[in-house]
């Protein structure tokens, strides 16, 4: 693993925002906030088209009826969208349009981390990976997950063909930190191991940093109630990190250079 105090964190819009977001899914605040925010849209929509006639004459009857459809559509649009049928429906096209696993060989195999709900579900992928031929080595990549999962990994896998680095918070940083480690060493294809929900904004960054990916989605086992969050969270991702350019092609970070860790730490 990377030494700690090599882990250097730019300022991170993204990774303030994530945590506000999150913070806000997991208390229903965001739930009513947007249903307060589609409301006040509704009743600004009524409000423009009563007066658009005249400022002080009453609206006609067509246009408080067209105001009024107008509220009921955006109610049961906003309903919709917190059904099990409109999460499904956005999780398959968030996990159809990755393409699938090629079968081909690669230089190094990439296991992300994603928290402790998710992180077990990597091991058994990176193992049959591993066991297959498909790579030479094994690289895991995340703050609070790395450290787990290389070390469930040593007991079926060669200790010293596993490494990785805890430093990284965001995707983005993921991949900047897996390039910078992994690029100087002659690293180009990588198995990109991921949950299937977060793989099509992985495989987007990864690429911008020049890697040649390979996708490997695992498959996640969650309530509806977290694939809500978890399928929301991914287009608010994805929708950030593409008005932040972060899917156009990148200068490779500088390398790390590798320190061995003291054994006190």
């Amino acid at each position: 693993m990377i030494d700690p105090k090599l882990c250097q964190h730019s300022a991170s819009l993204w990774y303030d925002t994530r945590t506000l977001f999150h913070h806000g899914l997991n208390n229903g605040i965001l739930p009513a906030a947007l249903l307060l925010l589609l409301g006040g849209l509704a009743g600004a929509f009524w409000f423009l088209t009563r007066r658009r006639s005249h400022p002080y004459r009453r609206p006609r009857r067509s246009q408080r009826n067209h105001a009024w459809r107008w509220a009921i559509a955006v109610g049961l649009s906003c309903f919709f969208l917190t059904t099990p049928l409109a999460v499904d429906l956005a999780s398959w096209a968030l996990v159809n349009v990755v393409p699938s696993d090629s079968g081909k060989t690669a230089d190094a195999i990439v296991v992300l981390g994603r928290g402790t709900t998710m992180r077990r579900d990597r091991i058994p992928a990176t193992v049959a990976l591993w066991q297959e031929n498909r790579a030479p080595r094994i690289f895991v990549s995340g703050y609070g997950d790395a450290q787990f999962i290389a070390q469930q990994l040593q007991q079926q896998i060669p200790e010293q063909v596993i490494d990785g680095e805890e430093c990284s918070r965001t995707t983005d940083e993921n991949a900047q930190y897996t390039a910078a480690i992994l690029q100087p060493q002659g690293v180009k294809r990588i198995v990109l191991v991921t949950d299937a929900p977060h793989m099509l904004r992985s495989l987007l960054t990864f690429r911008s940093f020049g890697f040649d990916v390979i996708p490997h989605p695992t498959a996640v086992a969650l309530n509806d109630r977290q694939e809500a969050r978890l399928v929301f969270r991914e287009y608010f991702g994805l929708i950030v990190y593409g008005l932040g350019g972060r899917y156009f092609e990148r200068d490779s970070p500088a390398a790390i250079e590798r320190q061995p860790v003291a054994a006190d730490e």
